[in-house]
């Protein structure tokens, strides 16, 4: 007699059951870093706009290198300063 051995669907297939509402997003829909375009899009700005931001600190910043880079949670934080 032979035995049948039950396959797993690969991770993101349609067979795949979904995730836990309590677990953590194992891939984030946004990067840590976000770049000054990827923040531009999101606050719906434009970029001139975005760079001054930064420039005076009225975004929370790092650098990174010679490249800038605002951080996704403290961008969260900033436009709803409330929660």
């Amino acid at each position: 007699m032979c035995k049948t051995r039950t396959r797993q669907a690969p991770p993101g297939s349609p067979d795949t059951p979904p995730l836990p509402k309590n677990s953590p997003d194992p891939e984030p829909t946004t990067p840590l870093l976000l770049t000054v375009p990827q923040t531009a899009k999101l606050l719906q700005l434009g970029l001139n706009r975005v760079y001054e931001m930064c420039r005076t600190g009225e975004l929370p910043t790092v650098n990174v290198g010679k490249q800038v880079r605002i951080p996704r949670q403290a961008l969260e934080r900033w436009a709803n300063p409330t929660q």
